[in-house]
């Protein structure tokens, strides 16, 4: 008998705080309410290190960025070991609940939608994070509902070649007869 050493991916939702605008701040949610002590300024999703990753000259937010050179920021987890589907959505509705600066709506610098897609009203709130989300989903629904991975490409209208990409892009494996999204 062969033994699989797999573990699902699990992500964790984090947050960055402006350390100049103490007070208390709470966001109910339907995972639970949110308290810091600090204006929240950028929610993200992540595994691994994705949460330094905004430290580094890599990071494309440029008011992140300068709030990161001032140094008055903090940084940690505030939710973790969640399955992809729950990550995007939490992150999703924390963004949306605490507003970006961008759309003058709240104090996030976060640069994507924070509209949930099934709220979207119009095209132009559907985001990166929506899309890739539901681009995920879908893979995964029709490889669990397809009998061949050719049936996927098929029913997907791409190339078989691409379900193998899909497969090996978001980590797929097959586990008891269901396709799942594992961290090797």
């Amino acid at each position: 008998m062969t033994t699989l050493n797999l573990k699902l991916v699990r992500f964790y939702l984090y947050v960055y705080l402006d350390l100049e605008k103490p007070g208390l701040y709470q966001v109910e949610t339907s995972m639970g309410e949110f308290t810091f002590d600090y204006m929240p300024i950028y929610i993200g999703k992540g595994a691994d290190k994705r949460m330094e990753y905004h430290q580094t000259e890599s990071c494309r937010n440029q008011r992140l960025k300068d709030k990161i050179k001032e140094g008055t920021y903090e940084c940690f987890i505030i939710k973790k070991d969640l399955p992809s589907h729950s990550a995007y959505s939490l992150e999703s509705e924390l963004i949306y609940k605490i507003g970006r600066k961008d759309l003058e709506t709240g104090p996030l610098f976060n640069e994507s939608s924070g509209v949930n897609l099934i709220e979207a009203k119009k095209k132009s709130e559907v985001g990166p994070l929506h899309l890739e989300f539901n681009k995920l989903i879908t893979v995964i629904y029709a490889l669990n509902t397809s009998r061949t991975l050719k049936e996927t490409a098929r029913r997907l209208k791409i190339s078989e070649r691409s379900v193998y990409r899909f497969i090996k892009g978001y980590r797929l494996e097959k586990i008891d007869g269901n396709w799942v999204q594992i961290e090797v």
